[in-house]
């Protein structure tokens, strides 16, 4: 180390901060000023304290010896004998405990667990059963105007069970009540035009057919022998095709719910219905729902979604709570919809002041239905025969019975030929009960149909101002 350093500057002899020394010595700075040479610094006495500490180090030493060799050895005699008495008094109450299990009756209590790999999934196979025997149902409306081309419009969809091998799709009322034309599409994606064959808004039932549709009709169970808790299967369309033959799966919530039929809001009237926490949506409509035998149970109608308004008026959604009408009672319907084409006893004929009220403006025979005539340019506009084109029907008359369709088109009635331009015939000459056939064409296709004549005053006021004369 040189002999000047303090912030790299050099003394020249002119700098009095700076002193030199030897090699070997300190240097300081001249204006810190002289050192003193430092003191020896004397031994202090211990006194009393170190005497203390000293007595409590041998203290500590002496007891952590005797708590080694005497306490402990001593505490572990006296836990010993507790133990050893306690488990004397334990033994002792054990055969007391003992005689008194052997006087009392033995029962098997519990059962033998089952693996876990022994359980069946039932679903895939139930599917896989029935789900041709489900198709997809839309309705539409198809409307024919003089000097315009045929208009269709949307109406509706959800879905049907195939009942009979002839061809019968049992489904929902309101499936098909607002639409003159009804398709169906099947499992394989195959499209059929379907005729109605019967519907009914008390029991929210309707039947429609295919024919040729060469399908397996599906199982239909019991329901009254249905049971809370048990698991059930739902297939439908829900939202459209694009979600066909969606399935889900629940339980039954409920075999007996009383909810107000929606067909009859204003009556007040309810029906009974089977409550399921299966998914239903939308176009799940008249599909099955299916216990794990693969039989139909029920047809899922509707949805609740909606459990009441909060105090700021919105809307409390709820979820889980779908029902189906009970498989007896769409059973019974349907069976009178395909024999009747409707259900017998759900409409009401005028009675007492009424009826006579009727009997004094005479009879008159009919069928229930107002038409247009079909012209020449407007057949070959339409791609159709000439004859007449349904426009309105009576609900619940022999021509809503018979499943005449608004836009039908009927080329001969009661055998008078209308492709020449010819009106329809009236019935004046025939009586109540009677017969009268008819050839109706429908979409390129023919059909044959049948009416048993009513009383025209016998329907509802409101419709007879349709003023029919047939």
């Amino acid at each position: 180390m040189s002999d000047y350093h303090y912030n790299n500057e050099q003394d020249n002899g002119t700098n009095p901060n700076f002193t030199q020394v030897s090699e070997g010595n300190e240097r300081y700075p001249s204006y810190y000023g002289p050192t003193e040479p430092q003191q020896p610094k004397k031994p202090k006495k211990k006194g009393i304290a170190g005497i203390i500490a000293a007595m409590l180090a041998v203290g500590i030493i002496a007891g952590s010896l005797l708590t080694g060799f005497v306490v402990v050895p001593a505490l572990n005699k006296a836990v010993e004998a507790q133990q050893q008495e306690e488990q004397a008094r334990a033994e002792a109450d054990g055969l007391v405990q003992d005689a008194a299990v052997e006087e009392m009756p033995q029962v098997d209590l519990g059962g033998e667990a089952k693996p876990v790999e022994d359980y069946v999934n039932p679903v895939p196979e139930v599917v896989e059963n029935v789900q041709e025997s489900v198709v997809g149902i839309a309705t539409y409306n198809k409307a024919y105007a003089s000097g315009q081309e045929p208009i269709e419009e949307a109406v509706s969809s959800g879905t049907g069970i195939v009942i009979s091998a002839e061809g019968h799709i049992l489904t929902n009322n309101h499936v098909v009540e607002n639409g003159n034309r009804i398709k169906v599409t099947t499992f394989s994606g195959e499209e059929h035009y379907a005729e109605l064959v019967g519907r009914d808004e008390n029991t929210e039932t309707a039947v429609i057919k295919v024919e040729g549709l060469g399908l397996d009709p599906i199982p239909l169970g019991d329901s009254d022998k249905a049971r809370t808790g048990e698991m059930v299967i739902a297939i439908g369309n829900p939202l459209g095709q694009q979600l066909s033959n969606t399935v889900t799966v629940g339980y039954l919530s409920s075999v007996s719910r009383e909810i107000q039929n929606p067909n009859r809001i204003s009556e007040g009237e309810t029906m009974n219905m089977l409550q399921t926490d299966a998914a239903i949506n939308p176009g799940n409509s008249g599909g099955p729902l299916l216990n794990t035998n693969g039989e139909v149970i029920g047809i899922n109608t509707m949805k609740t979604s909606t459990a009441g308004y909060s105090q700021y008026g919105e809307s409390i959604s709820a979820e889980g709570l779908g029902f189906a009408i009970p498989i007896n009672d769409a059973k019974a319907a349907a069976e009178e919809l395909i024999q009747y084409g409707s259900v017998q006893g759900s409409g009401e004929s005028a009675e007492g002041e009424d009826a006579a009220a009727e009997e004094e403006q005479g009879i008159k025979p009919g069928i229930g239905f107002s038409y247009q005539v079909v012209t020449p340019e407007d057949a070959k506009l339409w791609e159709s025969p000439r004859g007449i084109v349904v426009q309105y029907i009576i609900q619940g008359s022999p021509a809503d019975q018979a499943g005449l369709m608004v836009s039908d088109i009927i080329t001969e009635l009661d055998g008078v030929d209308l492709t020449g331009g010819a009106d329809a015939p009236t019935f004046e000459s025939r009586s109540v009960g009677d017969t009268v056939t008819a050839k109706v064409w429908r979409d390129g296709q023919e059909l044959d149909l049948e009416f048993v004549l009513v009383d025209l005053n016998e329907l509802e006021s409101q419709q007879q101002q349709q003023q029919l004369p047939w």
